[in-house]
């Protein structure tokens, strides 16, 4: 049985497995909370095994065996006839209506001429026969076919993101092969994953999942062809058809229609049951509260896997009731950088620190739970904008260096009926560095040069949320770094193997990264807005075919989680990755303006 992790089943593990936990039911430490975290008791990602059940093997063959049967019903469905009154010329009229005397006398528009004792009728109300498929087993069949479509969709999207996990899985031990040590380390998610997958180079599963999903395509094809049918078309939009199904006669006596109801029983007895808990209810608002704390724990299992030690012992505190969450001011500490860290009804503030400097660089942290899922495409143009607007907007903090917005959107979820642009995908995975050219110029100006940003931070996907929390606090760790005086250690992971090759270049052999200053020679001629560069030494990776597997076939958001998944949290710049006669290219992207280095915008051509 596959399962597919629904928005309900987040909402549910948020509400259950977080704020339902009894770690709350007092004031923690960081380091309490580190530990139940580490041995099991605080669970930060939603299990296969919490999920939704979508559909199974069986139903799969039971849905390929009544296509034909479909098909048959919708080329050539059951009709009725029905009557309907319409006022026609008297010499056309066939059937006379029985109201047809009445309604003649009240309107004299409808005479020819008046006598003494009656009307020579000019119009008159007649019975016109009508064929209409607009019967309560047809919508059946229409609710049917949007079932099987929904189903097949969240069966392609589990094989899709299996696909995925594998892919990046041998990418990212492609790369530490080539690299000879762990790049991408995250040693305390290796500890506490649920959904580590022991199959990564398992060529015969990843086979068996590709002829999975390819059946699963073929399937849906058929679907799209009842989907463009009249009969679909004319139907579709009338009142759905739910349980409980009325066992008509047609429904239980002809073949074609009883098949169809039969499958459904099936897919009843065999699919959709909810775990984790039976019917919650959610009060407005409290979902929202649940993603902070999530949200805010995330952060601490970060900074732990980044290796900060938090000194002041403080306690953080969780009220169920008014679903507050106090966080007596945190102080972490790592080598030369102090992070504080303190939490109001809005945002989670992060000040950072480095030894014999005054500077204080804040950035804020603001999660919003919003259901992006259920918005059509231009709703969540319109909301991520908004979004970012509000980010910037918020006057209450005029000192910071960086704003971000924390998200929960699984976008394979909203592939099959939102295809959003270019411009919206990379909204979601800028935290100010990679906004498309194609935003207008007053946005980026705005949002660029990693002043605000959204992050998808989601209980689906904990790899990638300690990959983007980590990206965002490696970037200030860079950004409090002085290049105007040599470096002794890397600011990324304070090794001491770093060498200056060049003005403001340096290598470290520690985490094999190459940190430096460029510039982007279209909208910064002058080279007055430096930018600071991060990716591995070389670019050998990029040879191997494990590492670009998939990239030329990829859609653009399953192709931009994949570059931020082989470049790693520590590759705080954006790149675009390009297929050259040469091979596959890194292209960086102007934290600016959006273009990549080395492009002219269109306004310069």
């Amino acid at each position: 049985m596959k399962t597919d992790i629904t928005r309900r089943d987040e909402e549910k593990f948020l509400k259950l497995k977080i704020a339902g936990n009894s770690i709350f039911d007092a004031a923690l430490s960081f380091d309490e909370i580190i530990d139940s975290i580490g041995h099991g008791n605080l669970s930060l990602e939603v299990s296969d095994d919490d999920g939704t059940k979508i559909i199974d093997d069986s139903s799969i063959k039971e849905i390929k065996k009544i296509i034909p049967r479909l098909l048959k019903i919708v080329n050539k469905p059951r009709s009725f006839i029905k009557s309907l009154e319409e006022k026609v010329p008297v010499e056309t009229a066939k059937r006379i209506n029985h109201k047809a005397i009445a309604k003649l006398s009240q309107d004299s528009n409808d005479w020819y001429a008046r006598t003494v004792l009656s009307v020579k009728p000019k119009n008159i109300v007649s019975d016109i026969n009508e064929g209409t498929i607009d019967l309560y087993e047809n919508r059946f069949i229409c609710s049917l076919i949007d079932r099987i479509s929904k189903l097949l969709a969240q069966a392609r999207q589990f094989y899709d993101e299996q696909l995925k996990t594998l892919d990046d899985n041998s990418a990212i031990n492609a790369i530490n092969r080539e690299y000879q040590h762990n790049t991408n380390s995250f040693t305390f998610y290796n500890k506490i994953s649920k959904n580590m997958y022991s199959y990564h180079e398992d060529s015969s599963y990843r086979n068996k999942v590709k002829d999975e999903r390819e059946s699963i395509k073929k399937i849906e094809k058929k679907i799209r062809l009842l989907k463009r049918s009249d009969f679909y078309r004319t139907l579709h939009k009338k009142r759905k058809v739910v349980d409980p199904i009325q066992k008509t006669n047609i429904l239980m006596f002809e073949y074609n229609y009883n098949q169809a109801y039969k499958l459904w029983k099936y897919l009843n007895q065999n699919n959709q049951d909810e775990k984790l808990d039976l019917e919650v209810e959610f009060e407005e608002g409290e979902t929202e509260a649940y993603y902070k704390l999530y949200s805010l724990v995330c952060v601490f299992a970060v900074l732990h896997d980044l290796g900060f030690v938090e000194t002041s012992k403080n306690k953080i505190s969780f009220d169920r009731e008014t679903r507050k969450i106090t966080v007596n001011p945190l102080t972490f500490r790592r080598g030369i950088h102090t992070i504080k860290l303190s939490m109001d009804e809005n945002c989670i503030k992060n000040s950072l620190t480095v030894e014999n400097s005054k500077e204080v660089h804040d950035f804020y942290i603001y999660p919003r739970f919003t259901d992006f899922e259920s918005m059509s495409r231009s709703v969540v143009d319109d909301y991520s904008e908004t979004l970012l607007n509000g980010l910037v907007d918020n006057k209450k903090c005029t000192t910071t260096v960086g704003k971000y917005a924390f998200v929960s959107i699984n976008l394979n979820r909203c592939s099959e009926d939102n295809s959003y642009s270019n411009k919206v995908y990379r909204r979601f995975y800028s935290i100010g560095n990679n906004y498309s050219p194609d935003e207008a110029k007053e946005n980026i100006d705005k949002w660029g040069n990693y002043k605000t940003g959204i992050a998808i931070v989601s209980p689906v996907q904990l790899r990638s949320n300690f990959l983007k929390i980590e990206k965002i606090f490696n970037y200030h760790l860079l950004k409090t770094t002085n290049f105007q005086n040599e470096l002794t250690s890397c600011p990324l992971c304070g090794g001491k193997n770093i060498r200056m090759t060049d003005t403001n270049n340096y290598m470290c052999h520690d985490c094999d990264h190459n940190i430096s200053i460029t510039y982007c020679n279209d909208c910064d001629p002058k080279h007055k807005k430096p930018i600071v560069w991060v990716k591995y030494i070389n670019e050998k990776f990029l040879e191997n075919d494990e590492v670009v597997k998939g990239l030329s076939d990829m859609s653009t958001y399953y192709k931009l989680s994949k570059i931020e998944t082989i470049m790693g949290e520590k590759a705080t710049t954006a790149f675009e990755l390009e297929k050259e006669v040469s091979g596959w290219k890194l292209k960086t992207i102007c934290p600016y303006c959006g273009i990549k280095l080395g492009d002219k915008s269109e306004s310069n051509k």
